[in-house]
């Protein structure tokens, strides 16, 4: 069957990663490229330009601990999911995200129901507002979160919907 190609925001957060889980659980048989996007303005100043190579200021925004848990989700589900690549977003408006989704030839688009995406980062924003609205469907995932402190526990908050 086609492989589709599903969206879904992160803020970089073990937490926002039950969206991946949900997402795995709970589509058809299809194969899945999953793109895990997350707000963050670039820079426009002149001395982070010269200075600062962006594809490493964003390389270091996503945490070791974030990376291992999106790879045990990929290799649980290894016969569904053909890949998962983070993607960052900094346009400013749905025009510019509409161009991201045709682009991506995005075929669904999950949103967190309750949960608040978190800004990590003095640049990041959340995106989640300007990924509704458009012609493409959106399931959106409520899960309850824990109080935590962010490094313990790491399994039991990712794989809340894995026992389900």
């Amino acid at each position: 069957s086609m492989a589709k190609t599903i969206l879904i925001p992160t803020d970089l957060t073990i937490e926002s990663l039950n969206l991946l889980s949900y997402a795995v659980r709970h589509e058809d048989g299809s194969p899945l490229d999953i793109i895990l996007l997350n707000g963050y303005r670039s820079s426009d100043s002149i001395i982070d330009l010269l200075f600062f190579n962006k594809e490493n200021e964003r390389e270091q925004l996503v945490s070791k601990e974030f990376r291992e848990a999106y790879e045990i989700l990929k290799n649980r589900n290894a016969s569904r999911v053909n890949g998962i690549t983070i993607e960052f977003f900094s346009g400013f408006n749905k025009a510019a995200m509409r161009n991201l989704l045709e682009a991506r030839l995005v075929n669904k688009i999950y949103l967190p129901a309750n949960y608040k995406m978190r800004e990590l980062h003095a640049r990041s924003f959340d995106l989640t507002p300007l990924l509704r609205g458009h012609q493409i469907p959106v399931t959106e995932v409520n899960w309850s979160s824990q109080e935590h402190s962010p490094e313990k526990n790491l399994s039991a908050e990712i794989f809340l919907y894995e026992s389900k």
